[in-house]
């Protein structure tokens, strides 16, 4: 019950690489580039999904960390059997998070394995797939092709508002 790994990412959700909360942009921090729907973009919608997912993910872990941390603290968690782990009222919860979790996990990773086929249609769904790569590459573990993929993001925003703004 207690195989969740520091940060418990989505870890093969993009190959390899741990998932990272959105650095990049999201739904909320990321602007319109122009006037085309974003609803009428399945690039979009898929990356949109996809860093929800994550965001979620990101909290259930972090919900993990601190009721793990307590029980190692107060209940001598990692001393005790599984027998007596599953005894205690925060086990059904760690399962909870766990099933949670390992669904995610599963989603994001047939998401992100299709969302290369996916056409952007519009600069928004471009931007939005941009956001998944850079968390796909987390800096921690390849600064350079992170900051690339940050780089383009940022360029395309730039660019986008000379031509759009």
């Amino acid at each position: 019950m207690s195989r969740r790994p520091d940060g418990a990412a989505l870890a093969d959700s993009c190959r390899h690489s741990p998932a990272r909360k959105p650095t990049l942009g999201g739904s909320a921090a990321a602007p319109a580039f122009s006037k085309r729907s974003r609803e009428s973009d399945p690039a979009f919608a898929a990356s949109e999904m996809w860093l929800a997912r994550q965001v979620e993910h990101d909290n259930l872990a972090e919900r993990w960390q601190m009721l793990e941390g307590r029980l190692a603290r107060n209940q001598r968690w990692f001393k005790l059997t599984s027998g007596q782990r599953v005894a205690l009222p925060e086990a059904a919860e760690l399962a909870d998070i766990d099933a949670q979790l390992n669904s995610l996990q599963a989603l994001n990773q047939t998401l992100v394995a299709t969302l290369s086929t996916i056409a952007a249609t519009t600069v928004d769904g471009l931007a939005q797939k941009l956001a998944v790569a850079a968390a796909c590459v987390p800096r921690d573990t390849n600064e350079d092709a992170h900051n690339l993929v940050a780089s383009i993001l940022s360029d395309l925003r730039k660019l986008t508002q000379v031509i759009v703004g």
